[in-house]
């Protein structure tokens, strides 16, 4: 009898070790997965584009006049005909009262936030970039689309001949119609290199290696993705190596 009982309680302490010995290595599986550095999705363009689609957008609203170009019906149709058949869409507008001043520019809270934390990031790994253009308003984007196309006062007989269709189409090659920018949103962002201070130069600054390495990397640990990747379909402009949209980190770790 007493060889039973001590077997028992030979069975119960190895019970309890085991069981403690399990508790152990969930603390410690929990505790390595606290501390060690988030993995970050790999995407592909089209990809990143589909966060775009499921981007929630706070703070931004329908825009009550969306597409109004040149103020004529006609023509204004005809030309958001051209920009829809490059994959623009309509954007929401964000509610100025709810964006905040960064940099000289307005963004939503958390963008502004993940802004100025990308910016910081950045100048600590010797790499100065800045902000270009942030939240625009439907009229900022209408002035942007007549300067760039010199389409305004032109006829529109003649416009809508496909005479100005050249100018439109390249045109719309970097510049979003009216309420077709999601700059609108208060969530996209153009930066660019101090070195090398246009956009056009950006794809070859120290910029754009640091925030596009490692699938755009640096940009996924502050909530940014490329706006406009290379190697996307039908997505409005041409890619647009300096344009980023904050749509959260929590999107992006595995």
């Amino acid at each position: 009898m007493a060889l039973d009982e001590s077997n028992t309680k030979l069975r119960d302490t190895q019970d309890l070790l085991t069981a403690e010995t399990k508790k152990t290595s969930e603390l410690d599986a929990t505790l390595t997965k606290l501390t060690a550095p988030p993995k970050w999705k790999q995407f592909t363009a089209p990809d990143f584009q589909m966060l775009v689609t499921k981007a929630a957008f706070e703070g931004t609203s329908p825009s009550a006049n969306p597409g109004i170009i040149t103020g004529d019906s006609v023509i204004d149709a005809y030309i958001v005909s051209k920009a829809t058949e490059r994959g623009y869409e309509l954007r929401p507008l964000a509610a100025q009262s709810n964006l905040f001043s960064i940099d000289g520019f307005m963004l939503q809270a958390d963008a502004a936030k993940a802004w100025l934390e990308l910016r910081i990031a950045a100048a600590k790994d010797g790499v100065s970039i800045r902000l270009t253009s942030a939240f625009r308003s439907i009229e900022d984007q209408q002035l942007i689309f007549l300067e760039r196309s010199g389409i305004y006062g032109l006829d529109s007989e003649y416009i809508l001949s496909g005479l100005a269709d050249e100018a439109i189409i390249a045109t719309l090659q970097y510049v979003s119609p009216p309420g077709y920018s999601r700059h609108h949103t208060g969530y996209a962002i153009d930066i660019e290199d101090v070195k090398r201070p246009t956009l056009d130069e950006f794809v070859n600054s120290e910029g754009y290696a640091w925030i596009s390495k490692n699938n755009y990397e640096n940009a996924k640990k502050h909530g940014f993705i490329p706006s406009y990747p290379s190697g996307a379909d039908k997505q409005g402009p041409e890619p647009e190596p300096w344009e980023y949209l904050f749509v959260g980190a929590s999107a992006l770790k595995e």
